[in-house]
């Protein structure tokens, strides 16, 4: 049943799409299978009557302590943060930006043995990489026409798709054959 969702190939009509954009292509693997994995976690939460988290944190207080964590290590952050944008720069490489600025964050502090059990540098020198990393990914996008990363494709296509949608809707507001408009929307949809 999971299979039938999308576009037809053929006439170009849509099943079980429900207008969304993001089911024309249908549903893909991995999130369905991340998906199983959810279900199966949400089950043992409510059999154990539980919650994820087991400790109670006040109104904004942990968000608080993420921002106190990231102005202490003020200097870590910036750092991160222009490696992840030299990173992004080049073609091909972004993807893996977040453990080599892991691997530069353990062998540049002074305690290596706290990472792995907790240490919030390990997350503040990534997650700075890998946002700094989408900057650096549309200098070559913008400067070569070179995209440098799999959410730059992504991007590309969804706004090659939402062209397609206007220009779908163009032929059926004109009065032409909706069927024609329809079939031909896939054929430039599955032209990849």
């Amino acid at each position: 049943m999971l299979s039938m969702v999308g576009l037809d190939q053929q006439t170009g009509t849509q099943r079980y799409t429900f207008g969304m954009l993001d089911l024309w292509d249908g549903v893909r693997l991995v999130p369905v299978t991340i998906g199983l994995f959810g279900i199966g976690e949400i089950v043992d939460l409510w059999v154990k009557q539980t919650a994820i988290s087991q400790q109670r944190v006040g109104k904004i207080g942990g968000a608080w302590q993420g921002c106190r964590d990231v102005l202490e290590h003020g200097w870590l952050t910036l750092r991160c943060s222009l490696l992840g944008t030299i990173i992004g720069i080049i073609p091909g490489l972004g993807g893996g930006s977040q453990w080599m600025v892991y691997a530069h964050t353990v062998q540049s502090s002074k305690d290596q043995s706290r990472f792995g059990k907790g240490d919030v540098r390990g997350v503040i020198g990534p997650g700075a990489a890998m946002n700094a990393k989408e900057g650096g990914n549309l200098v070559t996008t913008v400067a070569f026409w070179l995209i440098g990363s799999c959410r730059a494709y992504s991007s590309r296509r969804v706004s090659r798709r939402s062209s397609v949608l206007a220009w779908r809707s163009r032929l059926t507001s004109s009065g032409r054959s909706s069927s024609l408009a329809r079939s031909a929307a896939a054929r430039i949809v599955s032209v990849r």
